[in-house]
C-alpha cells in the first residue's frame, strides 16, 4: 500500500470508540502513463446514537487522476464494522460513492453506486466503483455507514472498518 489514513474518535460514558481507516493502491500504468488515487484527511466521526440503527459517517472524499487514454476503473472495497477485543463480533456497513467533480474527457460515472456487506450471509465486502472511458480527473465522495440493528445492544470499545481504494485500467 502506498498511503495509510485512519481517523479516530473516543465517546465518553460508554467509551465506543469508532475508526475507519482508508487505504489505496495504485495498480501498474502503461509506460508514460498516470493514474493516481488519494483520500483526503477525513474529518473525525464524533457521535454515535442509541437511538440510530445506521451511523453516518462524514463524507470520505477521494481525489483522482488517470492519464491513460484507455480510460480507468476505480474500486471501493468496504469491510464489515469489527470490535477489535472480541474480532468475532461485527457489524455490517454499506457504502455510496458519489462523483462530486469529474471532467467531462474521460466521461466519468459510477458503475456500482452502492453496495453493503451482511456478513451472516457471507457477504464481507462491500465494493462500488466509478469508470471512465479516458483521461480525466476528479473528486468522490464516499458516504459511509455502520449498520446496527439494534443500537442499544451494541458492545462498548472500539470498533473498526477499513475503505480500499484501488484504480486500475479498464
Amino acid at each position: 500500500m502506498d498511503g495509510q489514513v485512519t481517523t479516530q474518535q473516543g465517546r465518553r460514558g460508554d467509551q465506543i470508540l469508532i475508526s475507519l481507516a482508508a487505504l489505496f493502491a495504485l495498480l501498474p500504468a502503461a509506460v508514460g502513463q498516470r493514474r493516481d488515487l488519494t483520500p483526503r484527511e477525513p474529518e473525525v466521526f464524533t457521535h454515535f446514537s442509541r437511538d440510530q440503527n445506521r451511523q453516518a459517517f462524514p463524507p470520505a472524499v477521494w481525489e483522482f487522476r488517470n492519464s491513460s487514454p484507455r480510460g480507468a476503473v476505480i474500486s471501493w472495497e468496504l469491510r464489515p464494522f469489527t470490535n477489535a477485543a472480541a474480532p468475532q463480533q461485527q457489524l455490517d456497513a454499506d457504502v455510496r460513492v458519489r462523483l462530486v467533480q469529474a471532467s467531462t474527457r474521460g466521461r466519468w460515472r459510477a458503475t456500482r453506486d452502492y453496495a453493503s456487506t451482511n456478513f451472516q450471509q457471507g457477504r464481507d465486502a462491500a465494493i462500488v466503483n466509478v469508470a471512465a472511458d479516458g483521461r480525466g480527473q476528479g473528486v468522490a465522495e464516499l458516504l459511509v455507514r455502520m449498520v446496527t440493528p439494534r443500537p442499544q445492544q451494541v458492545a462498548s470499545g472500539a470498533w473498526q472498518s477499513t475503505l480500499t481504494g484501488t484504480i486500475s485500467g479498464p
